[in-house]
């Protein structure tokens, strides 16, 4: 094979294993992709003392979309930790797709953790990726998640796979 057959198979072998979508499924991958949320589900668990207080617990579920499609479902359990300058929540995130899954973990501060009507974080906070499954063994990496002015929510995937 010449040196010319050999960079055309590597152009192409490029275009066509571009980090981020899988390209056979349409399902994110390793590497580097934007996802939007939609059709969030939320709840609240006040757990004793009445109140909100320390072991709360703030549950959500919401659609990863890309490109207005649905590639996955993401499971949120933030549990609520009182602090002395507002409330903080030690956030535990599985996000689920076809090809596998990512686990992900954060301390962000809640703006009011009982009032289900918004997002528990309006701003943007970054999650560090403690692992993942399927397509994403051994995961690492972060997610940054942000909420925007207009109410748009999407998260960025930085994730590097062995």
């Amino acid at each position: 094979m010449d040196i010319r057959t050999m960079i055309g198979a590597a152009i192409v072998a490029t275009a066509w294993c571009q980090p981020g979508l899988a390209q056979d499924t349409g399902q994110p991958q390793c590497g580097s992709f934007v996802v939007t949320w939609v059709s969030e589900e939320r709840d609240f668990v006040d757990n004793a003392p009445p109140g909100l207080s320390a072991g709360d617990v703030r549950l959500n579920e919401m659609a990863l979309m890309i490109d207005g499609k649905q590639v996955g479902t993401s499971y949120r359990v933030g549990t609520v930790v009182p602090l002395t300058k507002g409330d903080l929540m030690m956030g535990q995130i599985v996000d689920e797709f076809d090809n596998g899954e990512v686990m992900s973990m954060a301390m962000p501060h809640a703006s009011n953790p009982a009032d289900t009507t918004k997002p528990v974080v309006e701003g943007t906070i970054d999650f560090v990726v403690l692992g993942g499954t399927g397509a994403f063994e051994g995961a690492r990496g972060k997610i940054t998640s942000s909420v925007g002015a207009d109410g748009t929510r999407q998260a960025t995937y930085d994730l590097h796979c062995d």
